[in-house]
């Protein structure tokens, strides 16, 4: 679900499901600059995950908007110094490994980090421990 106030200084011009765990949105702000962004839930399974990242790059390079961002929870992180505390186990190498792909190749930043560079931010924690982790990314063109 997208909500938008009112006073959201863009229209929702078109929205559409890639996959059953995306949601792609095109937004227009008053100057007729678009926006596409992409609203991803990526289950734990790794091939899923590589998958829908997949159709919903597809589906922004499809329309060609010059902006561009992809958000949502990838049930991984990127840097195993800076986005994990006490995770012992890296259950989400291969899907880690394309997100690293998706920067690597100039398509898209880690927004988060590239503000942050050094700081320790978590989106995710187990109740009671001291294991947490930044699984929800945002990355934009």
């Amino acid at each position: 679900m997208v909500l938008l106030t009112k006073s959201y200084p863009f229209k929702l011009v078109k929205f559409k499901d890639v996959t059953s765990n995306c949601l792609s949105v095109v937004l227009k702000s008053a100057c007729n600059q678009e926006l596409d962004i992409a609203f991803v839930y990526n289950p734990n399974d790794e091939a899923d995950k590589i998958s829908n990242l997949s159709k919903a790059l597809d589906k922004l390079s499809s329309n060609w908007c010059k902006n561009q961002l992809i958000i949502g929870d990838y049930n991984t992180s990127l840097n195993s110094e800076l986005d994990y505390v006490d995770c012992t186990q890296d259950p989400h190498k291969a899907s880690r490994e394309s997100l690293h792909g998706v920067q690597e190749d100039g398509l898209f930043i880690d927004v988060y980090r590239f503000l942050n560079p050094y700081d320790l931010s978590y989106t995710w924690k187990v109740h009671n421990s001291q294991k947490r982790s930044r699984i929800d990314l945002a990355f934009a063109n």
